[in-house]
């Protein structure tokens, strides 16, 4: 078999998007609060700060003991922060700090910096997944390719009936 190279990688990733997609990815930051009336009455020390520093972190609100800027997949949020917070994340308008929304913690003021909508897996990402795939397809192509050539030379039984016509499969293949 042919080493592959990278343009076969990237015509196999562009011949089969089905295979790479990308979740919805959020980017924010938050002030976080045990208490969701103190929190809301933070609003606009929050909202005053970040005009003065819109891309710094408000050192305000309650300990928190995990990050304060987060970059997840929406499916990461929703395991660990909770369904309603996700949903109140994918929801906030980018740039614009929320009202307070409750998480598993307690309660945060969100500040959504970027969100990547989900589509097509840039080739970059799913580099290591296209190879895996690829060396897999060629496996399977190259195992139907020998069971096709030996049914031309020999005559099968299955169950005393001759088998005429014989498909591999992906399973054929791969086991």
């Amino acid at each position: 078999a042919r080493p592959i190279e990278e343009a076969d990688l990237r015509a196999f990733h562009g011949a089969h998007p089905e295979l790479y997609r990308s979740t919805t990815r959020a980017t924010f930051i938050h002030v976080f609060g045990r208490d969701a009336d103190a929190l809301g009455a933070l609003g606009a020390e929050v909202r005053t700060f970040d005009g003065a520093h819109p891309d710094a972190i408000p050192p305000l609100g309650d300990p928190f003991p995990q990050r304060r800027r987060v970059a997840a997949r929406l499916d990461e949020l929703n395991a660990s922060w909770g369904s309603d917070f996700t949903t109140a994340v994918a929801a906030l308008p980018v740039g614009k700090w929320s009202a307070p929304i409750a998480s598993r913690y307690g309660f945060h003021l969100v500040k959504v910096i970027e969100r990547r909508d989900a589509g097509p897996a840039p080739y970059e990402e799913v580099h290591d997944r296209v190879k895996l795939d690829l060396l897999v397809a060629r496996r399977e192509a190259a195992v139907a390719e020998y069971v096709a050539a030996l049914m031309n030379h020999y005559r099968v039984r299955v169950g005393g009936e001759a088998l005429r016509d014989y498909v591999a499969t992906a399973r054929t293949a791969a086991h």
